[in-house]
């Protein structure tokens, strides 16, 4: 991934949840990482991730993707 431009913090939240959805790494992981809707029934009830497990696939999707600026 290359970027022409200055790369700034607040990018970085918009290029994970776009990348994620490029790379093919889940909602439901992405989310949690995000903090989107984490405090829903839904998440507090049935969806506990253990965060070892969000880690581990984590870094099967992004550990390849590399950011350089051009």
């Amino acid at each position: 991934m290359r970027t022409a431009g200055k790369l700034e913090l607040k990018d970085l939240r918009k290029f994970f949840e776009q990348m994620s959805d490029e790379i093919g790494f889940n909602d439901a992981n992405k989310n949690f990482i995000m903090s989107h809707g984490v405090s829903s029934i839904n998440w507090t009830s049935y969806k506990q991730f253990l965060p070892e497990n969000v880690f581990m696939r984590y870094m099967e999707f992004w550990e390849k993707i590399r950011i350089d600026q051009s």
